[in-house]
């Protein structure tokens, strides 16, 4: 708002909002933006005639503000509307100026009514004040936001968190105050609605309506798992099931899916913040333990479980001790529920969340990563973690392979250097692992990577130059008239010619050989520089 002025946002406004705007009653007001107490307003309409005012009906309120790419509840409009926007003359619509007011008013609260904001701030100060991060200052990390998120229902590893932290960290502490956590939230459930909002409209018939059979395919393609049957059935309408429904109307939808929500956040606080899809895949470790499918874990059976998942509590005496801090319950009864052990997995993941931010500081200053790089790095990373903050190895070999094809006896050796890497002996590594192994691979060149990047990065160079010669050349050519039909040159397609590999996007002339694999791995991935990205939003 400060790069423009207030007029030219209110003409955009105007713009936006003229084909559901209706004249309302003459009057001695000119066109354009109503006068207001006070102030003066010019003579000249704005595409109304003279003696005439715009307004927006209170029904289409919710029309214009997803127009302007703003997905509201009711309750916000319904609350903006009986405080701030109270005294308005006309009860059912709006003026240009009272819609100015009512948009910078739901701007300011970030979408969210007082009792939600309120909701927000309780379990923000809650993490902030339980955390040892919390006890010196009024802003929360990614550990902490990570678990704030949880009692919403948005599950996100340390790593995704980190990422979502660069998104609004205007600041530049990497951590959030509560102001910037706010518009976290809003922009997490703004998303949240234009993806709902989509598979509406990929699911609705000509008619805009949607046939309840179809409900459970709409919240599978929304929450990224199958919904529960119980929750739908205590969310719908009646107790028969939404597939005996009439068709849904999307206010309908909208209205069965904020009930279903609710459920959801509920059923994911029970059970330790994990949501269905990570439920799901803890059963089936826990399944692999309960080998009597009895629904408890005796202690030899839960020892074992112990020594599989958290190997580094067996590797020294301290982090024995803190294992049974975790559990005192289970050893002292004889049985170990799936409920506990959920809470034990938190406890384990929270743990090496935590290991894993101190371990990556000092990654960094080891390798010399800048915080460029490692943001750059993280966008690679984040995308292909699983639920226990891990990239597997045939994801971290995916990642690799962008670069160059990996023989047998490559792919052998780069197995036994992960491997190496993780501090458990096992294939696959956490982000402060990740970082060392590209370290290693690009300084020392294992498996010839910086060849094949150096490769592939003169071959693009060189595509390019020839494609910037032939622009040249076809410019030079329309300055001094046209050739002849025989000498026209062919059409040069945006992305290249067939065969390249994103030329358009090498621009360094010059990339030190060592950093040659992660600059090709940054441009096959299409990942945006992340540091480009924040200072765009700052």
């Amino acid at each position: 708002l400060k790069l423009v002025s207030q007029q030219e946002v209110h003409d955009r406004l105007a713009s936006l909002t003229a084909p559901l705007l209706a004249p309302s009653l003459p009057s001695a007001i000119p066109a354009g933006r109503p006068s207001t107490a006070g102030k003066k307003q010019g003579s000249k309409g704005r595409g109304m005639k003279a003696g005439l005012t715009q307004a927006l009906g209170i029904d289409k309120l919710g029309a214009v503000l997803q127009l302007l790419g703003y997905h509201t509840t009711a309750e916000v409009r319904s609350e903006i509307l009986s405080h701030e926007l109270k005294g308005r003359e006309d009860l059912a619509s709006l003026t240009m100026d009272e819609l100015d007011s009512l948009m910078l008013s739901y701007r300011r609260r970030e979408g969210f009514t007082h009792a939600e904001m309120e909701h927000l701030k309780e379990m923000f100060t809650q993490e902030q004040r339980e955390t040892e991060a919390g006890k010196n200052s009024e802003r929360i990390d990614a550990l902490e936001l990570g678990r704030v998120l949880r009692w919403f229902g948005i599950a996100r590893t340390a790593q995704q968190t980190q990422c979502l932290i660069e998104e609004v960290d205007f600041s530049g502490t990497h951590q959030l105050a509560f102001a910037e956590f706010a518009k976290l939230m809003r922009w997490l459930l703004q998303v949240e609605a234009e993806k709902r909002l989509s598979v509406w409209e990929q699911h609705a018939e000509d008619d805009g309506t949607m046939k309840g059979a179809l409900i459970d395919s709409a919240l599978t393609c929304i929450i990224g798992s199958e919904p529960n049957t119980g929750m739908m059935r205590m969310a719908g309408r009646g107790e028969k099931g939404l597939k005996d429904y009439d068709d849904l109307t999307l206010s309908e939808f909208e209205g069965f899916f904020k009930r279903y929500r609710k459920l959801y956040v509920e059923w994911a606080a029970q059970r330790s913040g994990f949501v269905p899809k990570e439920v799901q895949g803890l059963k089936e470790i826990w399944d692999k333990y309960d080998v009597d499918d009895n629904g408890w874990l005796d202690p030899l059976e839960m020892r074992q479980m112990v020594r599989d998942l958290v190997p580094e509590a067996v590797m020294s005496v301290e982090g024995k001790a803190e294992i049974i801090q975790w559990l005192p319950s289970a050893f002292s009864e004889e049985k170990f529920r799936f409920e506990s052990f959920l809470a034990f997995m938190r406890k384990c993941f929270d743990l090496r969340d935590e290991k894993d931010i101190k371990r990556e500081v000092e990654v960094v200053k080891e390798c010399g990563y800048s915080s460029d790089d490692v943001e750059f790095l993280r966008a690679i990373f984040s995308p292909n973690i699983n639920y226990a903050g891990e990239v597997e190895f045939h994801a971290l070999k995916e990642i690799f392979s962008s670069i160059t094809e990996f023989s047998s006896y490559q792919r052998e050796c780069f197995h036994e250097l992960v491997r190496r890497t993780h501090p458990e002996g096992r294939p696959a590594a956490r982000f402060p692992q990740f970082l060392l192994i590209v370290h290693k691979v690009t300084t020392q060149n294992l498996l010839g990577i910086n060849d094949a990047a150096d490769r592939t990065l003169r071959r693009q160079r060189q595509l390019t130059e020839q494609l910037d010669a032939e622009r040249g050349r076809r410019a030079s050519s329309c300055r001094f008239g046209a050739r002849k039909s025989s000498d026209t040159l062919p059409d040069i397609p945006e992305g290249g010619v067939a065969g390249s590999r994103r030329p358009e996007l090498v621009q360094d002339t010059d990339v030190d050989e060592s950093y040659a694999a992660i600059v090709l791995m940054q441009k096959n991935l299409h990942v945006e520089h992340r540091s480009e990205k924040s200072n765009a939003r700052r």
